[in-house]
């Protein structure tokens, strides 16, 4: 849906351009010339047109308006890679998932802590956010899923790239793409890649149509950073503190509820 209605804008401002400026020069002949739209390309054979649209807009309004004033651009759509630009405008690069909730980025101005600000919201939302909170994402290599008093329905949201599985990640490609005209850059996370790995990820993509199975693939160090900034000793005491308020958590919840209507 959110790349449907940004397909759809973009062809929208495209013809409203051309009747501005002009089409442009290859127009005559192609497939927008025939009222033909990128996902009813894409769908030939793969998949019902009707389930790629959400009905929220006037597709064949607009093919009418093309047909009569012609579009501007041959190409509309793509997913470029934003590492920079992603930074500045405190967003996440391109179409992925969070790499870490706590990061280090280095710029020609020095080295500056990104902490995922989401994340941040709703932990002070649930009075769990800290510097000891803070030190045990750090000491986690910016990952919450084995941080005990965190929720499970946060740690679903926001588990990173590496905890992610890659299947999905390339049937959400699939499912973009077919508003796509351009590309998308594809990166796939994948801690110890085997050749059987990357194999059953590369024949899934191609299986699925993707015009780029895979742009960068990244993998894990080998080695760990020194983390120079965490206090082990108050990682300890935090990760124990927090293990017993879990532990008393269960045992009153297990408690048999006690009768307040008389004396048994």
């Amino acid at each position: 849906m959110i790349f449907e209605t940004i397909y759809y804008a973009a062809m929208e401002t495209s013809c409203e351009l051309a009747q501005v400026k002009g089409v442009y020069p290859c127009f005559n002949g192609s497939m927008y010339s025939k009222g033909i739209f990128h996902f009813e390309v894409y769908a030939n054979g793969r998949r019902n047109v009707g389930e790629l649209v959400s009905g929220m807009w006037d597709w064949e309004g607009l093919r009418a308006k093309i047909r009569q004033f012609g579009v501007r651009n041959s190409l509309t759509t793509a997913c470029m890679p934003t590492a920079g630009t992603a930074q500045v405008a405190g967003n996440s690069e391109c179409i992925e998932p969070i790499q870490s909730n706590i990061f280090t980025r280095r710029t020609f101005a020095g080295e500056f802590q990104i902490v995922n600000k989401f994340l941040v919201e709703d932990l002070k939302r649930l009075n769990l956010w800290s510097n000891e909170m803070r030190q045990l994402i750090i000491e986690y290599d910016g990952s919450i899923q084995h941080i005990p008093v965190i929720p499970d329905n946060i740690k679903q949201i926001y588990k990173t790239f590496w905890e992610m599985k890659m299947k999905n990640v390339l049937s959400m490609a699939n499912d973009r793409q077919a508003f796509i005209d351009q590309s998308q850059s594809l990166n796939l996370f994948v801690k110890q890649p085997t050749y059987g790995v990357l194999s059953s990820m590369h024949f899934y993509g191609w299986k699925l149509g993707l015009k780029t199975g895979m742009y960068y693939l990244r993998t894990c160090p080998v080695a760990s950073a020194i983390k120079f900034t965490v206090n082990k000793e108050l990682i300890i005491k935090t990760l124990s503190s927090m293990k017993n308020q879990q532990t008393e958590d269960d045992e009153n919840e297990n408690e048999e509820p006690k009768c307040e209507g008389c004396s048994c």
